[in-house]
């Protein structure tokens, strides 16, 4: 679970500095939904963007999630990314 954790970590981070507008704080928080646990990450897209991404990234980060039983939303829009990661909690 770890690696998975550290991965989908790298991942997030490079797409920040890739596509997140330098001069709009970067928005993280935490939730907590039906016994999951989440991490929302909110940003600006830099105008215009540098980078072209593939998708790949978000898919792998979803395939992890998935991994640990966890789920991941994505909300998109043009000059504005989200993405909750919800990690389950037993009680």
């Amino acid at each position: 679970m770890s690696d998975y954790i550290g991965r989908i970590t790298d991942n997030l981070l490079s797409n920040i500095r890739k596509y997140a507008d330098p001069l709009i704080p970067i928005e993280i928080s935490t939730l907590y939904v039906n016994h999951y646990v989440g991490i929302k990450i909110e940003n600006k897209i830099a105008e215009p963007c540098r980078y072209h991404g593939s998708g790949i990234g978000t898919k792998n980060i979803k395939a992890m999630m998935q991994q640990m039983n966890g789920l991941c939303e994505i909300k998109f829009a043009s000059d504005y990314y989200c993405i909750i990661l919800y990690f389950p909690i037993d009680l």
